[in-house]
């Protein structure tokens, strides 16, 4: 009983102090690196601007209640919001708005980021996914792994993100494996470490062979290798069947040495797909705090599709070292990724 009086009037005070925040305009150009680097994951200004226009942000971002705010001030709440697992009360003072307008202007800017390249994530067709460069990422998986494969080109695997138990269908959200409640999304990453495809959200309970079913992953490769004139392949983990659009390692106990040899080799190489998710989870962190993802209370998933978004944009910007360290691929300039 005494704690939770002490956290309603702690709520309380934080509420009357809020009320009191100073209101100023928000001045990245004389921000130190340092601090744009922790609070925006931007290393300067230049590179703010630069990642502005690419995506292309509007002069003005106008929210649900008409409030209108400049294009560079919204992406500024967007990457402060997901850069770390944080109130709208601790982003005041530094944003210089209330915490109920920080909130529209973020789902609006959301809202807009998804509609507007959500499609890097969902269709395979890019200018930067042509023949030339699928060759080139397969000649990179070939050299990384020793010569066993000349047509796999990236790697295919699911992840979990925890949620807050919802309020419906907890049953279809509970995964028994993670002992908890989560949504689940499929993501195909490349040598150069972007993500070039994410599928999801999906139930807790699915699993990921269900997730490639779902997404139809087998059927638009098929379609994509009439295009690109070859028969390429993916690889994932031994949870995926094996097929001619998917390969996967050697399973069961009684396998031959130069099998365990070949499973060891391919699953250094298919370490690049977690890296891609702890490339999200590291740079938006926001999407780790579990009690803060509420199903159906916030844009949980689509926030983290952004996330994934705006991971590769920094890929791009900034590249991936233990990637490259592995395959010696860079990824294209954001202008190119971003069709800008």
């Amino acid at each position: 009983m005494v704690y939770a009086s002490a956290l309603y009037f702690a709520d309380e005070l934080d509420r009357e102090l809020e009320k009191f925040y100073v209101r100023h305009e928000l001045d990245l150009k004389a921000m130190p690196r340092d601090r744009l680097r922790h609070f925006f994951r931007i290393k300067s200004y230049e590179d703010f601007q630069r990642l502005s226009q690419c995506l292309q942000i509007p002069d003005t971002i106008s929210c649900d209640n008409r409030c209108q705010v400049s294009g560079e001030f919204a992406l500024a709440v967007v990457l402060r919001r997901l850069a770390y697992p944080n109130r709208w009360r601790d982003c005041a003072d530094l944003l210089g708005r209330e915490a109920t307008q920080l909130s529209r202007i973020f789902n609006a800017t959301i809202n807009f980021l998804y509609d507007k390249h959500g499609h890097l994530l969902r269709s395979l067709g890019q200018p930067w996914l042509g023949a030339d460069n699928i060759a080139a990422y397969a000649a990179a998986v070939h050299r990384a792994s020793g010569g066993r494969y000349d047509n796999c080109w990236a790697f295919v695997d699911g992840t979990a993100r925890a949620i807050c138990r919802p309020g419906r269908l907890q049953r279809e959200y509970y995964s028994g494996h993670y002992r908890g409640h989560v949504i689940k999304f499929q993501s195909l990453v490349a040598p150069d470490g972007l993500i070039v495809n994410m599928y999801g959200p999906c139930e807790g309970r699915r699993h990921d062979m269900y997730m490639l079913g779902a997404s139809k992953l087998r059927h638009r490769l098929r379609l994509r290798n009439l295009i690109w004139g070859k028969d390429y392949c993916i690889f994932g983990d031994k949870g995926y069947s094996i097929s001619a659009e998917v390969q996967s390692p050697y399973k069961g106990g009684n396998i031959s040495e130069a099998e365990i040899a070949f499973n060891l080799v391919m699953s250094k190489c298919r370490l690049i797909v977690e890296l891609g998710f702890q490339r999200i989870c590291t740079q938006f962190a926001f999407g780790n705090y579990r009690e803060n993802q509420k199903l159906f209370w916030q844009q949980s998933a689509k926030a983290y599709l952004v996330s994934a978004v705006l991971a590769n944009c920094l890929t791009c910007m900034y590249g991936f070292e233990l990637v490259f360290q592995k395959f010696g691929l860079q990824p294209p300039s954001l202008e190119t990724y971003l069709r800008f």
